[in-house]
């Protein structure tokens, strides 16, 4: 219980620190719990320095480091360069070029096939 209460303290600080919440509030918002249980916690009542609210505390604030740090979040798009954008336009144009020349090849198969 005492390193649970540690880490709440710290967490909060921490997100404090690094510009992540302005106050207990907001804080309490981010994990989901009741703004009167978090200050509970955060006053160290055992009852609320539960490792279930730690767990909640570090879903929430993934990128937290207790030293109010945050690591950097993975990259969400694709970083490419304008060569590997050319080379993939060109496949997409020969491919459909190829459909093309595929499609306009049934279609004289049909026609043959319908003349019979």
């Amino acid at each position: 219980m005492e390193s649970n209460k540690i880490f709440i303290k710290n967490a909060y600080q921490a997100a404090l620190g690094a510009g992540m919440v302005k106050n207990q509030r907001q804080f309490a918002d981010k994990v989901g719990v009741n703004v009167s249980s978090m200050s509970r916690a955060l006053n160290g009542i055992d009852e609320y320095t539960t490792s279930g609210l730690c767990a909640r505390i570090r879903a929430a604030f993934p990128t937290l480091q207790l030293d109010g740090s945050t690591t950097p979040m993975p990259p969400t798009s694709i970083q490419t360069n304008s060569n590997t954008i050319d080379t993939a336009l060109g496949a997409v144009s020969k491919a459909h070029s190829i459909i093309e020349k595929m499609q306009e090849q049934m279609d004289k198969l049909i026609d043959i096939i319908a003349k019979k």
